[in-house]
């Protein structure tokens, strides 16, 4: 149950900034601030911990639908932790915040996960599922 909320808090974060995604606008690429201050909110939204949830949660799914692909779950793991890292994946998601919110706005959101609510939010990450 805490990897199905776990997954709908980063899809509910995520979300929140598709209406931005769909402006066709070009949009400058973000200064180096941005982007630092966009690393900084993934690690406060605890994504490394969220990512692997997910994704431990899409392969376990994948396998239940697909028995066969049972004797392949360790392969598909090892796959899982060499590709899918936060130091791999890490860049993308920081460019992304960085070019979906203005650097006002990725403060806010710091600010946000440093509330008792947000702090409850990060605490979801953290628990095991």
């Amino acid at each position: 149950m805490r990897i199905v909320r776990c997954t709908a808090v980063a899809v509910l974060v995520v979300m929140s900034g598709v209406a931005r995604a769909q402006d066709t606008t070009p949009r400058p690429a973000p200064s180096p601030r941005a982007m630092a201050v966009a690393e900084e909110l993934l690690g406060l939204m605890n994504t490394e911990q969220v990512l692997r949830a997910a994704v431990t949660a899409s392969v376990n799914a994948q396998v239940k639908a697909q028995p066969l692909l049972a004797p392949f779950l360790d392969v598909m793991n090892a796959w899982v932790e060499k590709v899918l890292t936060m130091k791999a994946i890490e860049p993308a998601l920081a460019r992304a915040y960085a070019e979906l919110f203005t650097e006002t706005e990725l403060r806010q959101l710091i600010a946000f996960y440093q509330t008792p609510l947000g702090l409850a939010i990060r605490a979801v990450g953290e628990s095991p599922a």
